[in-house]
């Protein structure tokens, strides 16, 4: 697979579940079916957890966009990021790695009042030249948790 390629995957992939690490859009309308819409899950250290939603709105959005939560124990709310940090890696249905990338990345100065950090992971499948690939994501981000209900 070429680097180019390769990028190319990588960026589907955090445009979307990066970006939870993420519009001030109603939680309640959650896009999860959206175009451009990933999902995963979450654990925050203040004892949520549960599903995310983002949209990009166009395959080049920004990582930044605000993530729709449905809590496990119910209720909506949204989170706005300010310190995303991700491991995304790539594989064969045969399980060999393709590759695997880090980063980190802080929005302005990174502070967030009342800051929430939160464990994230996705998981996405491609077919590229012919080949299924394994994407997956996991990370830890910062920022503000809003809570509607």
């Amino acid at each position: 697979m070429s680097r180019r390629m390769k990028m190319a995957s990588v960026g589907a992939l955090c445009v979307g579940a990066i970006g939870f690490a993420a519009s001030s859009a109603v939680a309640g309308a959650s896009p999860t079916r959206a175009p451009s819409a990933s999902s995963g899950t979450f654990t925050c250290t203040t004892g949520r957890s549960g599903t995310f939603t983002i949209n990009s709105g166009h395959s080049t959005g920004t990582s930044w966009n605000v993530a729709h939560l449905s809590f496990t124990g119910g209720g909506t709310g949204i989170f706005v990021p300010s310190v995303i940090s991700t491991t995304t890696t790539a594989t064969t249905t045969t399980g060999t790695v393709v590759f695997t990338t880090s980063s980190t990345r802080t929005k302005g100065n990174g502070h967030t009042p009342a800051p929430n950090a939160c464990s994230i992971s996705a998981m996405a499948q491609f077919t590229t030249g012919g080949q299924m690939l394994t994407f997956s994501l996991s990370g830890t981000v910062t920022g503000k948790l809003v809570a509607n209900g």
